[in-house]
């Protein structure tokens, strides 16, 4: 879960902080990619997952919905 954020930045707080402070840009990147075609292929990987995932879940609740239902 929360595969979709692969190519966002999460410091944290106190990195945040020190960013703001960072006029030189020293501090390291994150989640970087060789080409934009790498970042687009891992993007497209991460939501595919996160698609199957979100079906998997629904099929979970379907299911447990038809145990629990009273049959006729």
């Amino acid at each position: 879960m929360f595969r979709a954020s692969f190519l966002l930045a999460q410091p944290s707080f106190f990195e945040g902080m020190s960013r703001i402070f960072d006029f030189a840009c020293s501090l390291p990147d994150y989640n970087f990619s060789d080409s934009p075609e790498e970042a687009d292929s891992i993007a497209l990987k991460n939501d595919w997952n996160a698609i199957y995932d979100d079906f998997e879940s629904s099929f979970r609740i379907i299911e447990k919905k038809q145990l629990n239902e009273p049959k006729e």
